[in-house]
Parts: C-alpha cells; structure tokens; sequence
C-alpha cells in the first residue's frame, strides 16, 4: 500500500511536472533576472515580475511537494491495521467495525461510506475524488483543499512567467541587449537566451490552459452539482451505458420489424391469399393439398415418390407465381 505520493515507483508525469516548474524557475534565475535593462521604469517592472514569479513558482513547488508527501487514507483502516499490530485483534471483537457502514474486501477492514479503493495506490481513500497522476497521490478528503488552492497557486504563476516573459522578449532586439549578455555570460549567448525564455513561455502558456480548464470543472463539480470527480465519471458511465442500451434495443425492434415486413410480402397470409394460390395452383396440387375428408371414413391412400416430388414442385411453382403476381 502507498502512503502518499512519494512511494516508490514515482509516475512519469510527476517527473515532468516538477522539471516544467523547476525549468521556468532556473530560467527566471539564470536568464532573465540578471538581465535588466538600464533604464529604471523597465528594470522596475521586470524586477516586479520577476519577484512576483519567482515567489509563485517557489511556493508552487513546495505546496506540490507537501501535496504529494499527505496521505488521504481512510483512518479506519490505519485503525485496524493498529488492531493487528498490537495483538488484540480476533474475528468480530477486537476491532469495532460497526461505524463504518461499508466493507473492503481488499483492505479486509470497515471503512466510510464515502471511501473508494484506489487501484493506482492499493488503498482505500475517505471521499475519493481522483488519483492524480501528476502528482502520484490520491486526492480525496484529507488533501482535496490544499489540491485546489496547488492549481489555483499554478494557474497564477504560469500567467506571471508568461507576462514576465513577454516583457523580456520585447526588449531583446535592444542594442544593448547583446552587450549585457556578453557581459553577463562572457560569450555571445543572446540567441540561447531567447530560445530558453521562448520554450519556457510556450511549455507555460500550454499548462495554464490546461490548469484553467481543470479548475473550471472543479468549481462546476463542486458548487453547481454537488460531487466528486469520480463520482461524475461513474454517473457519465452509467448515462452512455444506458444509451448504448436504448439504441441496442430500438435498432433491434426496427430490425424485427422490417423482418416481419419481409415475411409478410414473401409469405402473404389470409383468405384472399389462400384463394389466390388456389387459384392459380394446378388442380391436382390442390388436391393434394387438400386434408383427408373424415366423414367418409376413407383413409388417405400413401402417395408414391415420383407423385410426392411432382406435389412438391407444384407448391414450388404456386409459390412463385404468387410472388410474381404481388410484384405485378
């Protein structure tokens, strides 16, 4: 069972989102910052952005990192586990699972009603909202808060490293902007300055869309239909399953029907259609046709192959002059 999001194996999205953040935080350190304009009303707005969105990302990564050190397990099953360890666990005595109205079959143990064993962690969470991949942990009661306020703190500093950067860029095709980077780096580095505040400022614009959609869709959740993640996708789950079946069923009746519409061209039904075939059927085949009277206490004399397959062929011939009459 994982703890929190530090257990081992990390996934590889939590890699790559602390090298996005880290990345942008080297960049602000090492490229930008250092590279103030002379001019004092630009330096003082390029130092506003650049302390603004150095704080941010700092306190992004480490609310990250606190957020993916919690634990949202269930207490209850912390509880048990205390149970057994202390020795005075037996079967229905010694751990009290009357408060807990649910039951993990894969933890063994009572937890809330609200918990939900998560595959990813092997553990069960109190209200189980989502396992977030990014930052390798369960998301549920215990750390749902300090979830919205880590995207909220993202969205803010990846909209400052974007204007930070958009105020630098406009400012390098300056003369001096090459002479402060020779003075700075001691080589001709402007180019690969550019290319690293340029990279950085798209790997930002791309994430805080991303961010602003998800936050969108938590306030939605949250405030206008009152639910979990999870419990939204089981909801949507079991919508398209039940639409899949109304359609399952409604091609299925229309298909019966144009069957029985086929049936009944094909094989045309009632005294009308009777009549017809007799009409048009030979007259020993209708003979033939006909049942044995019982009044006169004759029995029906067997009939011979060759007069059996010529009964035959004359149901065959009936059969498709009929058809070719109801074309007509």
């Amino acid at each position: 069972m994982k703890r929190n999001g530090c257990s081992w194996p990390p996934h590889p999205l939590q890699a790559a989102t602390y090298l996005v953040v880290t990345s942008q935080a080297l960049v602000s350190a090492t490229c930008m910052s250092p590279l103030f304009e002379a001019h004092l009303s630009v330096a003082t707005t390029q130092l506003l952005f650049s302390v603004l969105s150095g704080l941010l990302q700092c306190a992004t990564l480490l609310l990250g990192l606190w957020l993916t050190y919690s634990d949202p397990t269930d207490p209850a099953v912390y509880a048990h586990r205390k149970a057994l360890m202390q020795g005075y666990y037996a079967p229905r005595t010694a751990f009290n699972t009357s408060p807990y109205p649910s039951m993990c079959t894969i933890c063994n143990t009572g937890v809330h009603g609200n918990s939900k064993h998560c595959g990813f962690c092997n553990r069960c969470v109190q209200r189980f909202d989502h396992h977030c991949k990014w930052l390798n942990n369960c998301i549920g009661q215990q750390n749902y808060r300090l979830f919205i306020v880590l995207i909220v703190l993202l969205e803010t500093s990846q909209l400052c490293f974007v204007g930070f950067a958009c105020v630098f860029l406009s400012r390098t095709a300056e003369e001096g902007f090459q002479k402060r980077c020779w003075g700075y780096s001691g080589w001709n580095s402007g180019g690969l300055v550019i290319a690293l505040v340029a990279v950085s400022m798209v790997t930002a614009l791309f994430t805080a869309f991303g961010v602003v959609n998800l936050i969108v869709l938590h306030v939605w959740l949250r405030f206008v239909k009152h639910m979990t993640t999870y419990d939204y996708i089981i909801s949507q789950r079991k919508a398209n399953k039940y639409k899949s079946s109304v359609r399952d069923i409604q091609q299925g009746s229309e298909s019966a029907h144009m069957d029985n519409s086929d049936s009944a061209n094909q094989f045309p039904l009632g005294k009308s259609s009777r009549r017809d075939v007799s009409r048009i059927m030979p007259e020993t085949t209708s003979l033939a046709l006909l049942p044995p009277s019982l009044e006169d206490g004759e029995s029906r004399k067997l009939l011979s192959p060759n007069t059996e397959l010529s009964r035959i062929e004359g149901i065959k011939e009936a059969v498709d002059k009929e058809n070719q009459l109801s074309r007509d």
